[in-house]
């Protein structure tokens, strides 16, 4: 188990080097609050205001050169209410080979409660290649290309629409989930995964034997309730997020290209 301690400890180095990103960028009331464990996932949380939006990109890598610590790998974007209602758009890929397609996906959660999914009548799916749609979930994206991810809350129907881009071909994965009007959308989360859901590592199976790099997110951005539009370094709050509780560990780096990029790496110490 991880202490407090350990996670202020594994980000000591990180704290230093994002207070001088943070001055470098001279975000008015900016904020990087304490690191968050977490059982599923690693990479950032934002919160300290109300999210409409969150977008970014995540590079696609070959999962087999990831056969030795994990059954598959992926990446995910979280918008997270108050009231315990979560929409989590990922994609993923399995490492039994090398090259596999990556594919998306979509969750919608209740507390930890699983609510709806991909193919699900609720999420309203489809999937367009070149330039044709059809219903559900059939996009198999490769590899060694920018996915773009893309989430936002439509206040006035009360619908969360999301979409994810092949950008390779503009192939994409597309829907929405009514959720209802009036929520308040306070947290996001962009994160790396390790589990079939965002509370477990499941497929976590064994520790790197020395550190390694995981996964990249750039373009990261957020539009808040009132329109405006900024990157991870803005008035909101930014917290690390800390594997817990796994096989190994892995945590993020410090933010960069102005605080829209990040990478995870992959560690021993569990």
């Amino acid at each position: 188990m991880h202490s407090v301690r350990k996670l202020a400890a594994a980000f000591a180095s990180l704290g230093a080097v994002g207070a001088m990103v943070l001055t470098m960028a001279g975000a008015a009331g900016a904020a990087t609050g304490p690191p968050v464990g977490s059982a599923g996932q690693s990479g950032y949380q934002i919160d300290g205001g109300q999210f409409r939006n969150a977008h970014g990109m995540l590079f696609a890598r070959d999962g087999g050169g990831f056969a030795s610590t994990q059954g598959g790998i992926g990446g995910s974007i979280s918008l997270i209410a108050s009231s315990g209602l979560r929409l989590v758009l990922g994609a993923s890929t399995d490492t039994s080979g090398h090259n596999h397609p990556w594919s998306p996906g979509v969750s919608v959660y209740q507390g930890k409660t699983l609510v709806a999914s991909q193919n699900d009548p609720a999420v309203h799916d489809s999937t367009t290649i070149n330039g044709n749609t059809t219903p559900g979930d059939s996009l198999n994206a490769a590899d060694q290309q920018q996915l773009a991810y893309n989430i936002y809350y439509d206040r006035m129907h009360g619908n969360i629409q999301f979409e994810l881009v092949a950008t390779a071909t503009g192939d994409s994965y597309q829907g929405y989930y009514h959720a209802g009007t009036g929520l308040r959308f306070n947290q996001v989360r962009f994160g790396t995964d390790f589990g079939n859901t965002p509370f477990d590592s499941a497929g976590y199976t064994a520790a790197p034997s020395a550190q390694k790099d995981y996964l990249t997110w750039r373009n990261a951005g957020l539009t808040s309730y009132s329109g405006h539009r900024g990157d991870l370094i803005d008035w909101w709050t930014q917290h690390g997020l800390v594997l817990v509780d796994a096989a190994g560990g892995s945590h993020p780096t410090s933010l960069f290209n102005g605080g829209t990029a990040f990478r995870t790496v992959l560690t021993p110490e569990a």
